[in-house]
């Protein structure tokens, strides 16, 4: 797996970002993907509170084929006071597939996300919940999503090296109201905990030991199983 991002500042409360990903499996290359993610957001702060426009597009090949196209439109209003950031935001996506009409769809999310800064601002919680309604071309693939996540972010010191630790878990529910074949899954569950430690190597250079667990489970066989991801990860800021 590779990862590489970067994001500039135009001018007062506009930025752009450009992400590229690419993971490769050597048995299953059908699997492999490479995406490319180009974004903007508009931000303008009115006292305690902030408003916010961004959009984001995003391409994706499989197996070096073109697969996937979304574009997302997020509308977003946030407050800060005594160390409480709040944000509601609404996600609007447009998914097209290259080969796969079927799947085509548009989907709106609406997400609430609460963190309470502690330890002078170098800790926090969060706390999540969003709601999404997918409607595809295809009437088996609509579905209702419910989402909670929460997490913990504290630095720690180990053998005279300062790290900043995260941990999130995610439940995720999945309902798929409208399916009439038994071999498509009408339901799914999954749980999932992300854990990663980060040290500063230089001002600019961090290193990064990320772990991703996935425990899927659906009325399917096909969709019910777990993965594991383990990362190093250099990260570079300017």
């Amino acid at each position: 797996m590779f990862e590489a991002g970067i994001a500039g500042e135009l001018s007062e409360g506009l930025t752009i970002s450009y992400d590229f990903s690419s993971e490769e499996f050597s048995d299953y290359s059908e699997n492999s993907t490479i995406s490319h993610g180009f974004g903007g957001l508009y931000e303008k702060e009115l006292g305690d509170w902030s408003f916010g426009l961004g959009g984001d597009y995003i391409s994706m090949a499989l197996d070096g084929t073109d697969y996937l196209d979304m574009t997302m439109f997020i509308p977003s209003v946030s407050y800060f006071r005594n160390k409480t950031y709040l944000m509601t935001s609404l996600i609007f996506q447009e998914k097209n597939f290259v080969d796969f009409n079927q799947l085509d769809a548009d989907m709106t999310q609406y997400s609430l996300l609460a963190f309470q800064f502690f330890n002078d601002y170098r800790s926090h919680f969060s706390i999540g919940y969003s709601t999404a309604k997918e409607d595809a071309d295809t009437p088996d693939y609509d579905f209702d999503e419910k989402k909670l996540a929460i997490g913990v972010t504290h630095p720690i010191a180990i053998g005279g090296w300062s790290y900043e630790t995260k941990l999130t878990y995610e439940k995720r529910s999945r309902d798929y109201p409208k399916v009439t074949n038994a071999e498509l899954k009408n339901d799914e569950d999954r749980d999932r905990v992300q854990f990663s430690l980060a040290t500063s190597l230089t001002n600019n250079l961090e290193l990064e030991l990320f772990y991703d667990f996935k425990d899927r489970k659906a009325n399917i066989a096909d969709a019910t199983y777990d993965s594991h991801v383990t990362a190093l990860r250099i990260n570079y800021r300017r």
